[in-house]
């Protein structure tokens, strides 16, 4: 469809600016790490943490709405102190993963923990809004924390066909955060990510801007990802960013190869007995980014969005 065509442009400009700002924000030093072409030692810039894989939600494109293999849970403190100790402190602690990192019962204090352990800020969160309020939005701000991240997919009745959750509601407490921010004086910065999932979110874009422009510092219009879910139908490969940047830790502790493996497909060990950086550079890893340089992937590589659509890829080019 030609839809593709314009996402895969709004992809590059969005995407582009957001590896540039991780460019500063790691150092330039450690980012040129993430450049090797395989065989080196790679800092993974963005550790995405797990903290559940329970929601609140059944959005209609998730892997939420649909049975998926793994047993469902909550990552302990002592799991999350483990994982902590075992980051590199360039590396940002993104939380995220398939569930709601706000329902996790010890949510602000595995933020706070983070920070004063690590002696930085460098952590942030994706959300589907659904649980702030006036007090978790002051919270959030008081932590200090980088960077807050709402997902929604269009507006009006858009949203609420897709997510199944009031439009006016996730717009309201959207607005709670801003307030929050601006009264707190907070430096934290609020982004919104939205799932081009169809058309119709695609013919929103505009008013999305329009709507959101004014209490968001950025408005990230992302592609559906596949999720490893499309068929082996493109037998060309382009590079793949997040196998040298971007892993994920589950709730169990399980170390994921990249972020977009969500059946913890490539399984790297585990953060209650394995570096996290050394794990990101063991010789599993090497031989999977090897795989791309030679055109010969793991079928679930080759099945999954970031290659079939070149979204990170081309920025290698």
């Amino acid at each position: 469809m030609r839809i593709l065509t314009h996402l895969e442009v709004i992809w590059k400009k969005f995407s582009l600016y957001y590896d540039l700002r991780t460019f500063f924000t790691v150092g330039l030093r450690a980012y040129l790490k993430f450049w090797l072409k395989s065989g080196g030692y790679v800092l993974p810039a963005v550790v995405n943490v797990e903290l559940t894989n329970q929601c609140n939600l059944r959005c209609k494109m998730c892997v939420q709405s649909a049975e998926f293999a793994r047993d469902k849970g909550y990552m302990s403190f002592e799991m999350y102190r483990a994982l902590v100790a075992r980051t590199p402190p360039e590396s940002t602690l993104f939380f995220s993963g398939v569930g709601e990192p706000m329902l996790h019962p010890q949510f602000f204090e595995f933020l706070q923990y983070a920070i004063t352990a690590r002696k930085n800020n460098r952590i942030g969160f994706t959300t589907n809004g659904t649980l702030i309020t006036g007090e978790t939005a002051a919270k959030i701000f008081r932590s200090g924390i980088r960077y807050v991240q709402v997902s929604m997919d269009g507006v009006d009745d858009v949203y609420e066909e897709i997510r199944g959750y009031p439009y006016k509601q996730i717009e309201r407490k959207i607005g709670l955060l801003a307030a929050a921010r601006a009264e707190l004086r907070s430096e934290t910065k609020i982004l919104l990510n939205v799932a081009v999932c169809n058309e119709k979110v695609y013919a929103q874009m505009p008013e999305i801007k329009r709507r959101f422009s004014g209490l968001a510092d950025m408005i990230h219009f992302a592609p559906l990802h596949s999720l490893g879910m499309l068929k082996d139908f493109r037998k060309t490969t382009s590079r793949c960013l997040q196998i040298y940047f971007s892993p994920m830790i589950l709730w169990n502790g399980n170390i994921n190869a990249c972020c977009s493996d969500r059946e913890n497909s490539f399984n790297l060990g585990n953060c209650a007995d394995t570096d996290l950086a050394a794990a990101f550079n063991s010789e599993a890893m090497k031989k999977l980014r090897r795989s791309f340089a030679a055109g010969e992937l793991d079928p679930k590589c080759r099945m999954c969005g970031e290659i079939v659509f070149g979204k990170m890829g081309k920025l290698l080019e």
